[in-house]
């Protein structure tokens, strides 16, 4: 899965920004009643490497991808594993992610 979401801010605000929100990641509900445990997140650069659980109830996946803060771009890209997309939906997942990241990006 790939989301690019464009921005206004610098690379550092931007940088600051989506590691201030992937630390939150564990404290939310998401759509569904999904949790988020386990988040993890590396920073070499202006790219990060991330991975977390989500689950729900006994069921959950492991999520692991990257973002990349460009000048005017962020780039998400993650493999979904086959459950998340088969019972979730790709499509649903990654307007979930985008809307988020709009979010998080907004100036």
């Amino acid at each position: 899965m790939q989301i690019d979401v464009p921005h206004e801010l610098s690379v550092e605000e931007a940088i600051r920004r989506l590691d201030t929100f992937f630390e939150e990641l564990k404290g939310r509900q998401w759509p569904g009643g999904v949790g988020i445990a386990d988040a993890r997140t590396s920073w070499n650069g202006n790219r990060m490497e991330f991975s977390f659980y989500a689950g729900k109830g006994g069921f959950g996946i492991d999520i692991v991808g990257n973002v990349e803060v460009k000048e005017n771009l962020v780039e998400l890209r993650s493999e979904l594993p086959a459950l998340a997309r088969i019972f979730i939906g790709e499509d649903r997942i990654r307007s979930t992610i985008a809307r988020e990241l709009e979010r998080v990006l907004s100036p």
